[in-house]
């Protein structure tokens, strides 16, 4: 039998007789006065308390971290089309849903506005190209005058024409090119409509949004962990998904992790590990996350004590009793995984350690 012992301020637990711990045959009004203190409200540290408890080794136990959630198939990120001009949109026929390919035409810019500063555009043009012409017909002739009838400046002052009004016809090309590239409505990427924010018809500014797409293989899986599922999912985690409608689980891995805009847990991204995973935007289902078994010290559940917000269980230090600080993890079939703060091998309290504790300890560590 273990017996707890109070001397000189510190807790010892030994094993004992029929009689008090090194004296024998100690009576029993002894005995019954000690019962008497303790349940009055004597602190438990009382000299000549043999009030049996019993312990156990923190046992290093396997433990499978897991997890589990809800996630939904988004886009990872969508592409805005939107207008590079002013005008009136004109054979512009889609709807959400549906499938476009790159580089496909998806309508054209019209309306009056737009006709008239394309065709000043080309007016533009064709007047640099009229210009060019005459200025490099008239360095012809100063060259062959050159140096009988004129002299340096005359030459260097046509040559320089020359160069301006070939600027200007560049220019006037790229305005007029750009221009054109505007009014052909064309998609950059295959893949979805998602959004439509303009009509066939309507008139739209430079800079209007006309429609969103979700380029094609561009999903991934978004969900939200809260409380203990927060420390039990890290990036390069995998795991299944298993799609509320039925069918096969895709094996996915956390790519990351990152604040949700509520301020609640945590949001996660996961992209399958296999391509094409099959999958469709707006799709749902449940998430099982596993990581490889690991050993950590397993207590019984009875063997902790919460004080002041810290959980802890006590120690026997050499005989000695003493409290020591932990971070619990899993619970499971009456035992606990201690994360942090306890060795596998140590021994601990495992009977009316709440009651030693709080009799004893709590009023030394209750401020820590």
């Amino acid at each position: 039998m273990l017996a707890l012992i109070a001397e000189n301020g510190r807790i010892t637990w030994r094993r004992h007789g029929a009689g008090f711990p090194g004296r024998p045959n100690t009576p029993r009004w002894k005995y019954l006065l000690l019962l008497l203190l303790t349940f009055t409200g004597m602190p438990a540290a009382i000299a000549a308390d043999n009030t049996p408890i019993s312990t156990v080794r923190a046992e290093p136990r396997a433990r499978r971290v897991a997890a589990e959630f809800f996630t939904s198939v988004k886009p990872i990120h969508d592409i805005v089309i939107r207008s590079a001009a002013t005008g009136i949109l004109e054979g512009f026929h889609l709807r959400p849903g549906d499938h476009v390919r790159s580089g496909e035409l998806l309508g054209h810019l019209g309306g009056t506005n737009y006709t008239a500063k394309l065709t000043s555009a080309r007016a533009a043009a064709e007047t640099a190209i009229k210009a060019l012409a005459l200025a490099r017909d008239q360095l012809k002739v100063d060259e062959a005058r050159y140096p009988l009838l004129i002299d340096r400046d005359i030459l260097d002052r046509g040559k320089l024409k020359v160069t301006r009004v070939r600027n200007s016809l560049i220019h006037a090309r790229e305005t007029l090119g750009a221009l054109r590239a505007s009014g052909s409505l064309t998609s950059p990427v295959s893949g979805t409509v998602s959004r439509i924010a303009s009509s066939d018809g309507e008139r739209i500014s430079t800079g209007e949004k006309i429609l969103t797409l979700q380029p094609k293989g561009n999903l991934w899986l978004v969900g939200g962990i809260f409380g203990k599922d927060i420390g039990r999912v890290r990036v390069g985690m995998q795991g299944k998904f298993h799609p509320a409608g039925g069918g096969t689980a895709i094996p996915v891995r956390v790519s990351r992790i990152f604040p949700r805009s509520d301020g609640d847990g945590l949001g996660i991204g996961l992209e399958a590990i296999s391509r094409p995973p099959g999958w469709f935007s707006g799709e749902g289902g449940m998430v099982t996350l596993g990581a490889r078994a690991n050993k950590e010290p397993a207590i019984p559940d009875r063997a902790l004590v919460l004080d002041s917000g810290h959980w802890w269980v006590l120690d026997d230090a050499h005989g000695h009793v003493e409290p020591v600080r932990v971070v619990p993890g899993d619970s499971r079939n009456g035992w606990t995984w201690i994360s942090s703060g306890l060795k596998p091998g140590t021994t601990v309290v495992s009977s009316d350690a709440y009651l030693i504790f709080h009799k004893t300890f709590a009023k030394k560590y209750s401020g820590d």
